[in-house]
Order: structure tokens, then C-alpha cells, then sequence
């Protein structure tokens, strides 16, 4: 089964409008934080592909 990126749906059937998730507690942890990364990629996502493939430093507070 080929996995579906949102961007890319997006991109190709430009009337799909996309909902914002909810914020729901899967992992039991309330608070957390970490650096955050804002990159700029017109007509192109792969540098978003790269920053998420990038290991991470989560901090988190009970």
C-alpha cells in the first residue's frame, strides 16, 4: 500500500481542504519541549523530510 503524504495530496488536488489535529495525550507525558526548526520550502517538502529525519532532544515535565 503506497503512503499518503499530506502535502503531496494537497498539491495535487489543490480543493482538499486539510483539518488541524486535535492535541490528544497518547504517551502520558503533559508538558513538553525541544528546539523548534522553521524552514521555508516552496513547491518542494524534501527539506522537511530531512529536518524530521534528524534525531531530536525532548525535554519533558510531569
Amino acid at each position: 500500500m503506497a503512503t499518503i503524504i499530506t502535502p503531496d495530496l494537497c498539491d495535487e488536488f489543490p480543493e482538499v481542504s486539510v483539518v488541524a489535529p486535535g492535541f490528544n495525550n497518547y504517551g502520558g507525558i503533559k508538558a513538553f519541549g525541544g528546539e523548534i526548526v522553521t524552514v521555508k520550502c516552496f513547491e518542494d517538502n524534501s527539506v522537511v523530510k530531512e529536518q524530521v529525519g534528524l534525531p531530536g532532544k525532548v525535554e519533558s515535565w510531569l
